[in-house]
């Protein structure tokens, strides 16, 4: 069953029914980056407030550790990429994906493979000894990397693998730790602007031409306990989409203010691809590419891990 956004109206309806005050409290875990701008759309112009939702958007600086927040509730949603959500979830953590954030298009990548000019890589064969900077241990990046080396024939057990948070990228590059860096917008676009490195593929694209890329999860407990906040998050988010597509100029504002990207450099890159809906499809890719890295072993389903 995919996640289904309820309409305003009906929401308001099932918060008045079931009695559940304005301004239910969800603290929402994020990382800076461009996936999760409609989140301060749907706060800043109160599409939150409306649905009923005290909406907190809490900048975390290591996605690892929002896993462990969201199961405690310290926080009641936070963003995740679908790699450590699964294995989140094998591990034992009760989180369930509540909503998407966006989805990687190859007609429109924010997902790169940067290489140094001074690395000599010319072709993937290359990147065997080389060392390649990615924000995650066995995250989205790394794993489609080693998906794209892999199908052009490299031998991925040759080629390392450097965990960077994504502001130090450019500075690794720059001082030549790293030879290349797999990467997403802002810092994509970032190196490149400053010469730093050159865009070698878009590697995430070229393993899938359309994946689920940022989500929003919840502890299984919450969501249970709180299924009409449930559906006005989504509808707030959803809101808050239809609202970018009328006014696109917006999302470029948001690039500056919410993510304090230089406005030059906001009105060049290119703007994510929003999605509130999943489908058990979008779960399924990542389920079977990460069973078949051997990083996940559990036989999980799509149904075992969304929220209806």
């Amino acid at each position: 069953m995919g996640l289904k956004q309820l309409g305003r109206g009906a929401v308001l309806a099932a918060l008045a029914m079931s009695g559940a005050h304005a301004g239910t409290p969800v603290d929402v875990g994020y990382v800076a980056a461009a996936s999760f701008i409609p989140a301060a759309v749907a706060r800043d112009k109160g599409f939150f407030a409306a649905h009923g939702i005290d909406i907190k958007l809490t900048q975390v600086a290591n996605a690892t550790t929002v896993a462990a927040a969201v199961q405690s509730n310290s926080l009641q949603v936070a963003s995740m990429t679908m790699p450590p959500f699964l294995q989140a979830v094998e591990g034992g953590l009760d989180l369930k994906l509540l909503a998407g954030a966006d989805v990687q298009l190859a007609s429109n990548p924010s997902c790169g493979l940067l290489v140094r000019p001074q690395a000599g890589i010319k072709s993937a064969a290359d990147f065997v000894g080389k060392r390649i900077a990615d924000p995650g241990a066995n995250g989205t990046a790394e794993v489609l990397t080693r998906k794209y080396l892999t199908d052009q024939g490299v031998d991925v057990s040759k080629v390392r693998f450097v965990e960077v948070p994504f502001p130090q990228t450019v500075d690794m590059l720059r001082s030549g730790q790293v030879d290349a860096a797999v990467t997403v917008e802002p810092v994509l676009s970032r190196a490149v602007a400053q010469q730093v490195a050159i865009l070698f593929t878009n590697v995430c694209g070229a393993v899938n031409p359309s994946y689920l890329q940022a989500i929003y999860v919840a502890n299984t407990q919450w969501s249970e306990r709180n299924p009409v906040v449930v559906g006005a998050f989504r509808a707030a988010i959803g809101e808050a989409l239809e609202y970018l597509r009328a006014h696109p100029e917006e999302t470029r504002m948001q690039l500056t203010s919410f993510l304090k990207m230089p406005p030059e450099m906001a009105a060049q890159v290119p703007l994510s691809d929003y999605a509130v809906a999943v489908t058990p499809q979008q779960v399924a890719f990542w389920i079977e590419l990460l069973q078949g890295q051997g990083i996940l072993h559990a036989a999980l389903t799509p149904a075992q891990v969304m929220v209806p």
